[in-house]
């Protein structure tokens, strides 16, 4: 790996004694270095509270002359003897040499050895493509490593994907501490892959599935095609605007959900645990937010599982205000359902396409009879994956997870929603046609007039209260759904959402797409 910087006080950077290249504090955001050397001053100036706020726990090291009190946050102070440059060397590659998450690191390590296959895949490491001008183009184009870490499946150096050994097991481990997970499960052809997964796993034909009419297509096929699982829908809103909305709220009722099944399945009707899974989209495409914690106390105790298809979230779990809709969150105990989250990293985290992972959370009811091994679910995953992964996919996740560990996650993700704030207050002072779907009045109050900080950390602001005019959603109870503070939503002129009505003047929205 290329040596990282280290970042120093402008009127340090002359005077370090290092192999490495110091930059100004002012000229790093610190995800390019290893090491930071500060002054007595800096210490007092707020840095050492900007990188605890990082995440990254970088070695800060103070630099003076004169003997001085060592700060909170400070791994030591040095003068500039050569013994003490050694040791902010040694601090820079312990660094480095903890900063990459377990298969990402094995992946860059044995790609630098430079070894040669003479087995698949057939483009040996891009050598031809290189035999062909647009062959060789192609390769320029991506550069050598994306090539040098395509490789072939059978390097036990790496680890085996589809059983989850070696360090490949290791990644997901860590990534299923970082979501609070039991296990975790990395899927290389996306959530329609990782939801089919689950759904064969748990399900075969006779049981009953509690589903989400919202639900995508790959639950219809996993569950009720290929599984063969007899459906219970739950009847999802919809507002004049077309947005996708929540589940009514009646349907959560467990005298209507078993009035339901003497329809379909009168023998299971009085059954304590007649669903083997209910399916449920977490957030829609839309930006509706369940309330996780509801969901599970309203019909959990009628559930072996529940499936919380979070295609279009993930980040719950890193905002406070949304910690009630994080399934992974929740304390529970052996008389509540299993968990399954299903993330499409690739849509809202840090991953390239087709990248997603299972969330297996059902310690909880371990030893029971509904309880579903891991065996049983690692057949259904080996069904739909691959022999021949791409693995650049998998180190994506993996470092995805590095992202999202501890501090890091937190910060960018509450970040993320002051930029969507302020966002929808800039749309709310310049714009006259288009405005963000977030309610107009809180509490008396102008949305747009209550501080960021405020907006950021209370759910109220982006709550759909029964019965409000401003959304036009109907059937929903109290604290039930919420608007994703991490999508931005615009409706235009055209529609009334208190009557559903056509106005005289509008705007189609796909002007505005």
């Amino acid at each position: 790996m290329k040596s990282m910087n280290i970042a120093a006080s402008s009127e340090l950077v002359s005077r370090l004694s290092s192999h490495r290249r110091v930059v100004a504090l002012g000229d790093t955001d610190f995800t390019d270095v290893a090491a930071v050397v500060i002054t007595a001053a800096d210490s007092r100036s707020g840095i050492l509270a900007l990188l605890k706020r990082t995440g990254f726990h970088l070695p800060v090291f103070l630099y003076s002359e004169h003997a001085v009190e060592l700060p909170a946050g400070v791994t030591a102070v040095i003068n500039g003897n050569e013994q003490q440059w050694l040791e902010l060397e040694s601090a820079a590659c312990q660094y480095e040499e903890n900063l990459l998450p377990p298969f990402y690191d094995t992946l860059t390590q044995y790609v630098e050895m430079g070894n040669s296959t003479f087995a698949c895949p057939g483009h040996q490491h891009g050598a031809f493509f290189k035999k062909h001008p647009a062959g060789r183009h192609f390769y320029d184009f991506f550069g050598e490593n994306v090539f040098r870490a395509d490789m072939c499946n059978a390097d036990v150096k790496l680890g085996d994907l589809l059983i989850h050994e070696g360090s490949a097991k290791d990644a997901q481990k860590f990534a299923a501490k970082v979501f609070h997970a039991d296990k975790t499960y990395f899927v290389l052809n996306g959530t329609s892959a990782a939801n089919k997964v689950v759904t064969n796993a748990l399900l075969t034909r006779g049981d009953l599935v509690l589903f989400d009419r919202n639900n995508h297509k790959s639950n219809h096929h996993g569950a009720l095609i290929q599984a063969g699982a007899t459906p219970v829908y739950l009847e999802a809103s919809r507002n004049p605007f077309g947005f996708i909305g929540g589940i009514d709220a009646h349907c959560f009722n467990e005298e209507y959900l078993r009035q339901q099944i003497r329809d379909v399945a009168p023998e299971k009707a009085d059954l304590p645990r007649p669903y083997r899974l209910a399916i449920i989209q977490l957030g829609t495409y839309d930006g509706t937010v369940y309330n996780a914690r509801q969901v599970i106390d309203t019909v959990g105790h009628l559930c072996d599982y529940i499936l919380f298809d979070s295609a279009w979230v993930g980040y719950e779990q890193f905002i406070p205000m949304m910690a009630d809709s994080s399934p992974l969150l929740l304390e529970l105990n052996e008389n509540d359902p299993g968990i399954f989250v299903t993330q499409s990293v690739h849509k809202q985290q840090a991953g390239f396409s087709q990248t997603s992972q299972i969330h297996k959370k059902d310690n909880h009811i371990r030893g029971q009879a509904r309880f579903c091994p891991h065996k049983r679910l690692n057949n259904a995953f080996m069904l739909h994956a691959s022999t021949s992964p791409f693995y650049p996919l998998f180190a994506a996740l993996d470092v995805n997870a590095k992202i999202h560990e501890g501090e890091s996650g937190r910060r960018l993700w509450a970040e993320c929603v002051e930029i969507g704030i302020e966002a929808r207050k800039a749309i709310l002072a310049r714009c006259k046609l288009f405005r963000p779907f977030i309610p107009p009045v809180v509490d008396g109050k102008l949305w747009q007039d209550y501080p960021t900080s405020v907006l950021a950390s209370d759910r109220r602001f982006f709550s759909f209260e029964p019965g409000a005019k401003w959304h036009g959603f109907e059937g929903y109870a109290a604290d039930q759904y919420f608007v994703d503070p991490c999508k931005l939503l615009l409706t235009t002129p055209g529609i009334d959402a208190e009557t559903g009505e056509y106005s005289d003047f509008g705007v189609p929205a796909t002007i505005l797409a």
